[in-house]
């Protein structure tokens, strides 16, 4: 799991790297928690796809 959750840690800094180069953070309510959320849900994917 923990390299499921060091895969998913870097998805999620390329995916918030994209989200503030190109302004998509100004569409985002709280962009705190959706970084949080798209964290959670790039380590919930890995993981289901790391059990297979």
């Amino acid at each position: 799991m923990l390299l499921v959750f060091v895969f998913s840690l870097l998805l999620q800094w390329a995916v918030d790297w994209v989200g503030g180069r190109y302004g998509l953070y100004r569409y985002v309510w709280h962009p705190p928690l959706f970084r949080v959320a798209v964290f959670f849900c790039c380590f919930g994917g890995l993981g289901l796809l790391a059990m297979q």
